[in-house]
């Protein structure tokens, strides 16, 4: 077993300097905690790094090594990172380094330097042994980032969806030994037959059976290799979709305060609008301003002349009521009616008009209508209150403008470090992927089902051969005969040894779901095929659906019965495990880490799962 002793950065990520960490001699639980964004994944991405020369980011992005040197230290000229591990392997010791050069002036390499026992191991040597004590191939195993908790959900699925993981899992149990051994009996068998069908070629009785065998091996072929092509592709589109769903996932959070950004800018512009129409009108407004002041007088002087023409008006009512009242009374007929006027009549009216005063001139009367127009217009032309409310509106709309990009710049601090924009696109990709993984699963079942077509007429040409004696495809026919029967040998053996690995993976993982979960009902967990586990009810039913939390301890079970089965073992570095669990789960899960591995090393944050429960554990805080 792998066992870490001691990890050093030298200005790795956010990590300036020389950085060491110890971990203990006794089996058990190590817990980092850290906030996000204080290096947690980094510790993970160290290990990858030292051990694999590679880096990934979200999504299993690999990340460009010039973004990993720790930028003070980059400021201050340095040029190199470098990662140390400190491990115990077979009982003995080993001191891995990596290092990175970044100097601009050569070009970027990284080197490794591993020494056993103080004793330093040629590069060649050192590659063959960290390949041999921690494959890449299973370190999904040993760094585990939870993007491994969608790939176990896909394990349920009888799909081509489960293969790249399913591949990984019976490589960490060491069925490829077996494997490798049967495609190398396999291509043994295909080259056989062709020796077989180019003798029977020559051969008169046989030769019609010897082209048609030829002809569709040679569709055999074609058929396997666009099988393979379209596997690989189907890896790739579920890679892609895994990556979308693991940005979707891991930001969830991210994605909505995004979105309330996005709020926020629409807003900005709508109130950025209307401040640019309230100006404008304040703009039209503040023209006159400058009769603000005199705007009291303007209006004292506007009542004194309507006053004035009131008096004027009725002043020549009474001149004109004075010219009737004369015109009737000297022509004794109303200037009205027409009608005939008595004596007395006559003479009251003769009284009345001569009482009336002199009037002005009607053009006299018009120019009092014109000055009143012009200051009427003058006092029109500017609203004080209106002028007030266009300035308490523009301040209020600027004041809210100011308020949202404060609330704009507190979620870009949030945001620091997350591609918004890879979040943004992440589900459309996902989306493509699903539509892709679709296309390419109904094409690759009908490239299967061509290729089993092919291999039946084979099969059916080959019993025919099997029936004719000619010597010269005597030999040929017997040695791909034997070919055969050792696939089947090993066929059949490679099945058995699945079927007692499946066995022992669904007996232990059941032991640590029960140790995981609170829940009584449940009895055990049952494996497929792919090695994916559903849960079993006590009354022996099948739990269709389940929780995210359940997903999240189904996957820790399998990953620890993994680990007791498999030739090669190691340390676990899982990173933010708990992020799915309720309390009491979180709890069965701490009680239960210790029996998945002798030496496991959590990476979480204060708020996922609180220090108290760690008593039991050694536990070191960034």
């Amino acid at each position: 077993m792998l066992k870490v002793k001691k990890l050093i950065l030298n200005d790795f990520g956010p990590y300036k300097g020389r950085q060491e960490v110890t971990f203990p001699d006794s089996p058990g639980v190590v817990v980092f905690f850290g906030e996000n964004g204080r290096g947690k994944t980094s510790l993970l991405n160290a290990i990858r790094f030292v051990l694999f020369d590679r880096i990934i980011g979200r999504g299993s992005k690999s990340v460009d090594y010039k973004n990993i040197l720790n930028w003070e230290s980059d400021k201050e000229g340095k040029t190199q990172f470098s990662v140390e591990l400190v491990f115990l392997f077979g009982g003995e010791e080993y001191h891995l380094t990596r290092l990175c050069n970044l100097s601009p002036s050569t070009p970027q390499k990284t080197e490794t330097f591993l020494r056993k026992q103080g004793v330093n191991l040629s590069t060649d040597i050192a590659q063959k042994m960290i390949s041999k004590m921690m494959p890449e191939q299973v370190s999904r195993f040993f760094l585990f980032d939870g993007e491994l908790l969608q790939e176990y959900e896909d394990l349920l699925l009888e799909s081509t969806q489960s293969i790249g993981i399913k591949e990984a899992i019976e490589r960490i149990l060491g069925v490829p030994i077996l494997t490798n051994t049967l495609s190398h009996l396999t291509e043994a068998s295909r080259e056989a037959k062709k020796t077989e069908a180019r003798s029977l070629e020559n051969v008169s009785k046989t030769k019609h059976i010897g082209e048609a065998l030829k002809q569709l091996q040679e569709f055999e072929a074609a058929f396997e290799l666009d099988k393979r092509m379209c596997e690989k592709n189907l890896t790739d589109a579920r890679g892609e979709k895994l990556a979308a769903e693991s940005v979707m996932r891991e930001n969830e959070k991210a994605g909505e305060v995004i979105g309330r950004k996005s709020v926020l800018s629409d807003e900005i512009k709508t109130l950025e609008n209307d401040i640019v129409r309230l100006e404008s009108d304040l703009s039209g407004q503040s023209k006159n301003i400058w009769l603000l002041p005199i705007k009291t007088k303007i209006q004292e002087l506007l009542n004194n002349l309507i006053n004035e023409q009131d008096k004027k008006m009725q002043q020549y009512a009474n001149h004109v009521t004075m010219l009737l009242a004369r015109k009737s009374s000297e022509e004794g007929q109303c200037a009205l009616c027409e009608s005939n006027l008595s004596a007395d009549v006559r003479s009251k009216l003769s009284t009345r008009a001569t009482s009336f005063g002199e009037a002005h001139s009607f053009t006299e009367m018009n120019s009092f209508g014109g000055r009143i127009q012009k200051l009427q217009d003058l006092s029109n032309r500017t609203d004080s209150s209106l002028i007030q409310h266009l300035l308490n509106e523009i301040k209020s709309k600027k004041n809210r403008v100011y308020e949202r990009r404060m609330e704009i710049s507190d979620i870009e601090k949030q945001l620091i470090g997350i591609d918004e924009k890879e979040i943004s696109l992440s589900k459309a990709r996902f989306e493509r992927a699903i539509k892709e993984i679709s296309k390419l699963e109904i094409t690759l079942q009908k490239i299967t089902a061509d290729l089993e077509k092919k291999k039946a007429e084979i099969q059916e040409l080959q019993k025919s051969l099997s029936k004719i004696t000619e010597k010269k495809g005597s030999k040929d026919t017997l040695r791909r005969t034997y070919y055969d029967q050792l696939m089947e040998i090993f066929s059949s053996g490679l099945s058995t040894y699945r079927d007692r690995l499946k066995h022992h993976v669904e007996k232990e993982a059941s032991l640590l779901f029960k140790e995981f979960t609170s829940d009584t009902d449940y009895d055990r967990l049952k494996i497929n095929q792919n090695y994916g586990l559903t849960i079993v009810h006590r009354d022996d039913s099948e739990i269709p659906v389940r929780s995210a939390g359940f997903e999240h301890i189904v996957a820790l079970s399998l990953m620890g019965s993994l680990q007791k089965n498999a030739p090669l073992q190691g340390p676990i570095f899982m990173d933010s495990p708990m992020g799915r669990l309720d309390r009491v789960h979180k709890v069965n899960v701490t009680k239960g880490l210790p029996n998945m591995s002798e030496q496991v090393a959590l990476l979480v944050y204060e708020e996922e799962i609180s220090q108290k429960m760690w008593r039991p554990c050694w536990v070191r805080s960034y």
